[in-house]
C-alpha cells in the first residue's frame, strides 16, 4: 500500500509539473506574440515624440515671430507719432502763410 500511495503521488506529480510546462509554454508562446506589437507601439511613441519635438520649435519660432511683430508695431507707432507731430508743426507754419 505504501508503494502504491508513493507511486500515485510521483504521478500526481508529473502530471501537474506536465500541467505546469505546458502553461509556462503557452505564456512564453503568448509573449513572444506580443513581442511585434511592443515595438510597433514603441515606434509610434518614438513618431509621437519626434512630432511634438517639432511642433515644440514651431511654437518656439512662432513666439520669435510674435516678439519680432511687437517690436515691429512698436516702432511703426512710434513713427506714426512722430509724423503726426511733424504734420501738425507743418500746418502751423503753413497756416502763418495765407495765399
Amino acid at each position: 500500500m505504501g508503494m502504491d500511495k508513493f507511486s500515485e503521488e510521483v504521478r500526481r506529480g508529473m502530471f501537474e509539473v506536465t500541467q505546469v510546462g505546458e502553461q509556462l509554454s503557452q505564456i512564453i508562446h503568448q509573449v513572444q506574440a506580443l513581442a511585434p506589437r511592443v515595438l510597433m507601439v514603441n515606434e509610434g511613441m518614438q513618431a509621437q515624440a519626434t512630432g511634438a519635438e517639432q511642433i515644440n520649435q514651431a511654437l518656439v519660432q512662432l513666439a520669435d515671430a510674435s516678439s519680432q511683430t511687437v517690436d515691429s508695431l512698436r516702432q511703426a507707432s512710434f513713427a506714426i507719432d512722430e509724423l503726426s507731430q511733424v504734420a501738425v508743426g507743418l500746418r502751423s507754419g503753413v497756416s502763418r502763410f495765407k495765399v
